[in-house]
């Protein structure tokens, strides 16, 4: 069982899950490594654990991984090159996923996952009516395998799709960055930025040093 305490001070290598409160992580000024993003179903295959497993926090990967973490470990910290590290990485991944079954995330709820991720403004009543669930039941659904209920799934999906877009060759303006993303105005867009990362997404745009590295 994972641990439902903060993160130790330090680790090498870590996972978490979702949060809709920004999660700082400090370090030396000197970082190197891969990241990984995977949807709730790839947490399953892959980590062997639902996303609200993770937590909204940080935990060590070793809690995630056991003894994988160390093969996974070692072997990127003693291959010099890049291909080498994601062939590595890619090696476990898939050993897990065979070893991981048919085991996955149940068909209704995946439909409702798909249902606010891909339309964010959808209310959550109608998503339950649609599977024939009380908002209550999916809430509680919601929650035990994502660690978010809908409405809070639904603002981390519309902030993930401006920080997309925002990530995209520009410049943006932030006022046609909120009307496609399905923001009352771009003010409604800077206070969720603000209590999803943090910081408005002017600021985060001026002050972003690596975002092409992060996505290759």
């Amino acid at each position: 069982m994972l641990p439902d305490v903060g993160p130790p001070d330090t680790f090498d290598a870590l996972a978490s899950g979702l949060s809709s409160a920004p999660v700082i992580i400090a370090h030396t000024g000197f970082q190197h490594g891969i990241q990984l993003s995977l949807t709730p179903a790839g947490a399953r295959a892959l980590l062997g654990v639902p996303a609200a497993a993770l937590g909204s926090w940080a935990v060590d990967l070793e809690d995630v991984l056991g003894v994988d973490y160390r093969e996974l470990n070692d072997g990127l910290a003693g291959t010099p090159t890049w291909p080498e590290r994601f062939a590595i990485l890619d090696r476990i991944l898939a050993r897990r996923l065979v070893a991981s079954g048919e085991v996955g995330i149940d068909s209704a709820l995946s439909q409702a996952w798909r249902m606010l991720v891909s339309d964010p403004g959808r209310p959550v009543r109608t998503v339950a009516d649609e599977l024939g669930w009380s908002r209550r039941h999916l809430t509680g659904r919601f929650v035990a395998e994502f660690g978010l209920p809908p409405k809070e799934v639904a603002r981390v999906a519309r902030f993930h799709r401006s920080r997309s877009l925002l990530r995209t060759a520009g410049p943006h303006r932030l006022a046609d960055v909120a009307a496609v993303c399905g923001y009352y105005d771009q003010a409604h867009l800077a206070r969720e930025w603000r209590d999803l990362a943090g910081v408005p997404p002017s600021r985060w745009l001026a002050e972003e040093v690596f975002p092409i590295v992060q996505d290759e």
